[in-house]
């Protein structure tokens, strides 16, 4: 992080005013500056517009899609897994589609569940087999939720042969990425900081 000019402002203050001090402040908290360069930062690789995502998760057949969509007042139709995820039509989820690794059009976004999308983001990691990545939100991003995840070496390494690595977001509000934009946190984790037992117990 680049501190300088907060503690020259500091300064100026302690050498120049009665009263007005700047004590304590983000850039002066060790704890802070740690946690703002742990890991690697996420940029927006583009300019765009994100808006909140309104689905209604469904399972229909093909032929039933136009009258569910009718009912529910959805024009886009994703297929997830054993079902579709339907939204209202928006101008960037289908919109903005680059060209995978066999030549074809691919959509950057795909609906994922509970209001979020994945970002599909061009890219793969490869990280130890053994180890985990931390996925999170960063504390100034309004507009944006990153939810909190954890995956596997495994499932990361899959990313950098496969179809590259998607980051989950959530937009809650109309609101415009730049490119070069931080948007999110990775960050390598040894597996014994996750942790996780179960107790079993017979009837009381």
């Amino acid at each position: 992080m680049e501190r300088s000019a907060v503690h020259h402002d500091a300064r100026v203050l302690a050498d120049n005013f009665r009263y007005h001090r700047m004590i304590r402040y983000p850039e002066a908290c060790v704890p802070w500056v740690m946690g703002q360069e742990l890991g690697w930062v996420v940029c927006s690789p583009l300019d765009i517009t994100l808006s909140p995502v309104r689905e209604v998760q469904i399972a229909a057949g093909d032929d039933q899609l136009q009258e569910a969509g009718r009912l529910l007042g959805r024009s886009e139709f994703w297929r997830r897994g054993d079902g579709f995820i339907a939204t209202e039509r928006n101008d960037w989820a289908r919109a903005y589609q680059f060209r995978g690794t066999e030549g074809g059009w691919e959509a950057m976004f795909l609906p994922n569940g509970a209001g979020t999308v994945e970002w599909r983001l061009g890219w793969g990691i490869r990280i130890p087999a053994d180890s985990l990545l931390l996925v999170t939100g960063l504390d100034d991003s309004p507009g944006v939720r990153v939810p909190t995840g954890v995956m596997t070496g495994r499932q990361i390494n899959r990313t950098w042969d496969g179809a590259g690595f998607s980051l989950a977001i959530e937009p809650t509000a109309v609101v415009t990425l730049h490119k070069g934009q931080p948007i999110a946190r990775l960050v390598l984790l040894g597996r014994d900081s996750v942790q996780a037992s179960i107790e079993e117990r017979g009837d009381a």
